[in-house]
């Protein structure tokens, strides 16, 4: 796994990817309760909802 480049940094947010996995691995990793600290909210509607997990899934 290698830190995205081209990505946001500071001292409460960092990105990963792993390009070689299948599939294909991204990782963005926040102190809670900082500025970043909101893709666990994607999650959570992914989790709820069986269409946009399906459409982002496709």
């Amino acid at each position: 796994m290698i830190e995205i480049d081209e990505s946001v940094k500071t001292a409460t947010f960092r990105a990963f990817k792993d390009d070689t996995s299948d599939p294909p691995l991204g990782v963005q990793l926040t102190v809670i309760d900082s500025e970043f600290d909101f893709f666990w909210k994607f999650r959570e509607v992914l989790l709820a909802n069986n269409k946009y997990r399906d459409a982002y899934d496709n």
